[in-house]
């Protein structure tokens, strides 16, 4: 069983952990983030810039498509990058060293919940996954049936 300190065998070089922290835990955070926040800003600055007006219903999908995203990476592993960061930075150990043992597998979190939201914001995969989930079967659809009555003389 691991103890609940465990830190992998690299981390003992200083210079290899803030290198691996840096390169594979903040910036990739930090990327996502900001990189979905800078699009749905580019869009709106360049139909600002070009005096168009912005119809809601054209860019729905792309906001419905980024900003589950960017939710996604600011809730599970943002925290944890940031007190990480403070750490690299300078401050203590101590202050954030319980959140960090609680907060340290919040982003596997994001990678399990990633694939839901991607069903969920792309129509065309969430019609696809209701028809796995339905099996195949055809929808039912009620329609009017003529009857002819005919009487027997």
């Amino acid at each position: 069983m691991l103890a609940p300190n465990y830190m992998p065998c690299g981390f003992a070089n200083n210079a290899l952990k803030t290198y691996e922290i840096i390169a594979h835990t903040i910036l990739p955070t930090f990327i996502i983030v900001f990189s979905s926040i800078a699009l749905l800003l580019r869009v709106f600055w360049h139909k600002y810039r070009m005096k168009q007006q912005f119809h809601w219903r054209r860019y729905r999908v792309m906001v419905m498509q980024v900003l589950p995203i960017s939710c996604i990476f600011l809730i599970f592993p943002f925290p944890y990058v940031i007190v990480v960061l403070l750490q690299i930075c300078g401050l203590s150990a101590a202050i954030g060293g319980a959140f960090l043992s609680i907060a340290r597998f919040s982003s596997y979190y994001a990678l399990l919940i990633f694939p839901i939201i991607a069903v969920g914001s792309s129509a065309e995969l969430r019609h696809k996954f209701k028809k796995i989930l339905l099996c195949g079967r055809p929808e039912r659809a009620i329609a009017p049936t003529m009857t002819f009555n005919r009487q027997m003389t």
